[in-house]
C-alpha cells in the first residue's frame, strides 16, 4: 500500500475516468460518487453484472491508490454506484 496523503476529489475523478467506463457524478469536500447503466437492464431493473465487476476491479484499484477513502459499493435500479467517503482520520484539522 501507497503512503497515506490527502488526494483531492479531482485526482480520484481523473484516476477513475482513466481507468474505467464509470461516470462521475457528484462530489464535495469528502464525498465522490461514481455510477454506471452500461449493463443494467432497464426492462428488469436490475444492474447489470459486468458493472458490479468493474466496480469491485475499482474497488481495488482505489483501495491502493488512494487509501483515505471508505468504499461503499451500491446498486438501485439499472444503476451500479460507488460511492467514496473520506476516512474520519484523514480529515483536515480545522484551523
Amino acid at each position: 500500500m501507497r503512503d497515506q496523503e490527502w488526494h483531492s476529489e479531482h485526482e480520484v475523478t481523473d484516476f477513475v475516468g482513466n481507468m474505467s467506463y464509470f461516470e462521475h457524478q457528484d462530489e464535495d469536500e469528502n464525498y465522490v460518487l461514481f455510477s454506471s447503466c452500461e449493463f443494467g437492464s432497464e426492462f428488469y431493473e436490475n444492474a447489470g453484472e459486468p458493472d458490479i465487476r468493474e466496480a469491485h476491479r475499482l474497488e481495488k484499484l482505489i483501495n491502493e491508490y488512494f487509501p483515505e477513502y471508505e468504499i461503499e459499493i451500491d446498486t438501485c435500479g439499472k444503476w451500479t454506484e460507488i460511492n467514496l467517503t473520506k476516512k474520519t482520520s484523514h480529515n483536515k484539522l480545522e484551523r
